[in-house]
């Protein structure tokens, strides 16, 4: 997103922290609704969604309405996954995020939240965190009105048909404002609504190509360090750079060998060959296709027949 957008984009985001009778102001029209699909696209793709981002997406979701059982489902178990495997790792927001996705409406979920006495490990980190904080943030009424709204709305709009926010979170939280909906909205004894109420086309998990596309692809893979290692690949249709790294990862470990990590924003690659990026030294392994970086990350980046991708050992 160009930076001349992200001011409007702020002010759109900051009505997930108003009363939503502000927000109403800045909800999309019904005949608009359709403007949606990419980010409920991008937020229906769940193989490399996880831990916190899922939590985004379920909480997004169930706010906005557009949520089918069955993708319930799947995002509330990596949700409850994620709690179990690492709760007293989690900072309070993390925690928050997903005490507030599972409890977002009536489900039997309540009893897992009690049952890990999240919301109690939550007030204990809250508090030795708290410590450390020196400002706080508000929001008033006064800098939020009709026609800077409706300026950000459709600047948003635009940067949607363009395909923007085409990261799980970066879709999740943008499409509760779009709608009319804030965080205090978040209502556990209201029942849960699905899409099935909803005028809008909701894509089936996984499916982000169309139809007919063909079933496999190829594309040409390179690892880039101080010389370049090259393969051939072979994957599915619809698949995300990352479906390629470890197709590759398969043929050779020593040449095309990674690791990963999960965050609240996706998988990002930490090390390939061993060799691991480094802050301190400015150091990161940067994604290509065809020698132009990509500003998607390798678990959202849909790979096509014949791409050049490539991961390179870069500084910044």
């Amino acid at each position: 997103m160009t930076q001349v957008h992200q001011l409007p984009l702020v002010g759109l985001l900051l009505c997930l922290l108003i009363p939503s009778h502000l927000c109403k102001i800045c909800e999309i029209s019904e005949e608009k609704k359709s403007y949606l699909n990419p980010l409920l696209r991008t937020m229906n793709n769940l193989k490399y969604t996880n831990g916190v981002e899922a939590a985004n997406v379920l909480l997004s979701l169930r706010l906005a309405g557009f949520c089918s059982q069955d993708l319930e489902q799947k995002l509330i178990q990596k949700v409850k996954d994620y709690v179990i495997k690492k709760i007293s790792d989690l900072s309070s927001g993390q925690l928050a995020w997903s005490i507030m996705a599972l409890g977002a409406c009536k489900t039997p979920n309540e009893m897992f939240i009690y049952e890990y006495n999240m919301v109690h490990v939550l007030e204990n980190k809250f508090q030795e965190e708290i410590e450390h904080m020196d400002h706080a943030l508000f929001v008033s009424s006064k800098y939020y009105n009709e026609t800077e709204c409706q300026k950000t709305l459709q600047t948003v709009l635009k940067e949607i048909s363009q395909g923007a926010f085409n990261i799980p979170t970066a879709a999740a939280q943008i499409l509760p404002a779009l709608v009319g909906k804030t965080y205090l909205d978040v209502n556990k004894d209201s029942p849960c609504v699905y899409s099935s109420a909803v005028n809008i086309s909701i894509p089936v998990s996984g499916s982000v190509t169309p139809a007919t596309s063909p079933s496999l692809i190829k594309v040409h893979y390179s690892v880039k360090i101080n010389k370049t290692y090259s393969t051939n690949v072979t994957v599915p249709s619809g698949s995300v750079f990352l479906d390629v790294m470890e197709e590759a990862q398969k043929q050779n470990k020593t040449i095309f060998g990674f690791t990963m990590k999960e965050s609240s924003w996706g998988p990002y690659i930490t090390s390939v060959q061993g060799i691991e990026a480094n802050n301190n030294d400015r150091t990161y392994w940067e994604i290509l296709n065809r020698g132009i970086s990509l500003s998607q990350g390798v678990g959202s980046y849909i790979v096509h027949n014949g791409d050049y991708l490539e991961i390179r050992w870069s500084k910044y």
